[in-house]
């Protein structure tokens, strides 16, 4: 049901002159006017699909391609959890939506300078952000921004470019030779015209910055070349993108924001990627690196009291979506050589997505599960029915429930939060295709390894203590997680976790394994002016200070240290 959902959400964004086997009844054409004047676009665009920055109401090339992409991987690494739950042609739609769009938001010019210009962003932001209502009911062309090649813009061509070659294996698997031959001639030249003229293509035009402006290209352009590779097994495609992630690597230098996996980042997907098409023992290496970081609690991820990885640089539900599904698709490669080693990293990636449909209390995936968002940043769901009139103040203002339920879509979240809080102009009630991307993938992993749902409860996951071996006597197949060890702080220690009323400190006091080191139990509760942090408001000092010292002083106690557990699995 959830991953039916969630294919829903995709239809649910689509603008331009929509099917008549549109499944969304409150959904008509819009935005059709953009599609008829070509000379403010690189071509003629239709088929494009919402993206966040707007509340959904622009068109962004970047999330379109990273969403694209990741879905046609989803479908050759999970194609059977797709057909299980009946999605495999919906998956198939929304790739075919999103690859049409990439077709025509490229086109060289010729001449002299043998250039190419990409439509990076259709739709204002300082307009739209003003306005408030239904997207059918926009009349008039919208402003298109485009990046010429030849200045810059390897970013935006490496993102387009994979997603194309990736779309040309998906069709090509379906036997649909002459539209796969398309998409990998179109992949092939955008690359060859990113990779000719290095750069970001919000690099000196600051009116580009706005939306979806990358820290980085290589890891763009790195990613590209993968997933030709992988169309054609050319090894030109291979070695072309050789020194880029390394270069990435340094560009990215900051270890949190490195162990991210987002749109800006997809450096570590291409290990995965990579490992699954070539021998080379270093893409593997990579791959566990990521996952042992988000799954240990490493530079890569933090987790909340509840059981959420989180990566603090991106911390959308989106970007946890993502790590899981790249769980599942390693723990395959994995199942070979280390049948328990593949089964964690299953556990984790269930628990991850138990999370997000309702374990830690509610459900964060509207209208799936126990009290989930009925306010979201979508201007299509939240408006009232004709022929009440919608603006801000009925829109985006109003208290009230959204007035079509936005089926399938996933907010980002409160980021190192479990607390959520139903309000439609939060930064937590966002949704975005590329939030729903990684999510969707989870969930067809799930569902094809067919784990029964109530085996893979979060208990051992609370805090960021993953990593233990398969509990003993546990039936083959399942999925139930061993428990933290008894007094490990990380049970009652996040950077989330709220003061108790007795003062500033995580509930439950000093944790068992301090209590014995009189130095490291006075400092558990040491005064807070006795440590200057400036940089931390005083709440959050309170709340991270205990976090700081069961994570560095943990070595001294006579108790096992719980990441070492990981250290001997992962």
């Amino acid at each position: 049901q959830a991953l039916s959902q969630t294919m829903f959400f995709f239809d649910t964004q689509r603008e331009g002159y929509l099917p008549l086997s549109n499944p969304v009844s409150w959904r008509g054409s819009a935005f059709v006017a953009d599609y008829n004047s070509s000379a403010t676009l690189a071509a003629a665009t239709p088929n494009a699909t919402f993206d966040s920055g707007f509340g959904s109401f622009g068109s962004a090339t970047t999330p379109i391609a990273f969403t694209t992409t990741l879905l046609v991987w989803a479908l050759m690494a999970f194609g059977p959890g797709f057909t299980a739950a009946g999605q495999a042609g919906a998956a198939l739609d929304s790739i075919r939506w999103g690859s049409d769009y990439l077709l025509k938001v490229h086109k060289a010019l010729p001449g002299t300078n043998n250039s190419m210009i990409i439509t990076r962003q259709v739709g204002d932001i300082d307009t739209e952000m003003l306005l408030w209502y239904r997207p059918e009911e926009q009349g008039l062309p919208r402003p298109a921004f485009a990046v010429d090649l030849t200045t810059g813009g390897s970013d935006l061509g490496g993102s387009v470019a994979a997603a194309l070659a990736a779309s040309s294996i998906a069709f090509r698997n379906q036997n649909d030779t002459q539209y796969a031959g398309q998409l990998l001639a179109k992949a092939q030249e955008v690359y060859e015209f990113a990779k000719a003229v290095k750069g970001r293509f919000g690099d000196g035009d600051f009116n580009l910055t706005v939306l979806y402006n990358t820290s980085t290209f290589y890891d763009d352009l790195a990613w590209a070349a993968g997933w030709l590779y992988k169309a054609t097994k050319q090894a030109s495609a291979r070695t072309g993108g050789q020194g880029q992630p390394s270069r990435h690597r340094l560009e990215m230098a900051a270890p949190r924001a490195a162990y991210a996996y987002d749109w800006d980042n997809v450096f570590w997907p291409l290990n995965l990627l990579l490992a699954q098409e070539t021998e080379r023992s270093t893409f593997r290496q990579q791959t566990e690196l990521f996952l042992k970081n988000w799954i240990c609690a490493g530079n890569a991820a933090n987790y909340t009291q509840r059981g959420r990885a989180y990566n603090p640089m991106s911390g959308s539900l989106g970007a946890t979506a993502n790590a899981a599904a790249m769980s599942l698709m390693y723990a395959d490669l994995a199942e070979a050589s280390s049948p328990t080693l593949a089964r964690e990293y299953r556990c984790w990636a269930l628990s991850q997505v138990r999370y997000v449909l309702g374990d830690a209390g509610r459900s964060l995936l509207v209208g799936h599960g126990k009290n989930p968002p009925k306010r979201t940043q979508d201007r299509a769901a939240a408006c009232p029915d004709p022929p009440e009139v919608c603006n801000r103040v009925t829109g985006l203002l109003s208290p009230d429930p959204d007035s079509h339920v936005l089926s399938g879509a996933l907010v980002y979240g409160s980021g190192r939060c479990d607390a959520f809080k139903d309000e439609r102009g939060a930064d937590s009630n966002r949704v975005g295709i590329e939030n729903n991307a990684g999510l969707a993938a989870a969930l067809a992993g799930v569902a094809r390894v067919g784990w029964p749902w109530p085996a893979g409860r979060l208990a051992g996951w609370a805090g960021g203590l993953a990593g233990r071996g398969p509990r003993q006597g546990r039936p083959a197949g399942t999925c139930t997680l061993a428990a933290s060890l008894p007094g490990s702080p990380f049970l009652r220690c996040a950077p989330c976790c709220r003061p108790s009323a007795a003062g500033p400190r995580p509930v439950g006091g000093v944790p068992a394994g301090l209590r014995h080191l009189p130095l490291l139990s006075h400092l558990w509760h040491l005064p807070l002016r006795l440590v200057p942090r400036p940089q931390l408001a005083p709440q959050a000092l309170a709340e991270q200070f205990p976090c700081f010292l069961a994570q560095h002083f943990w070595r001294a106690s006579s108790l096992a240290l719980p990441e070492a557990h990981c250290d001997t699995l992962i």
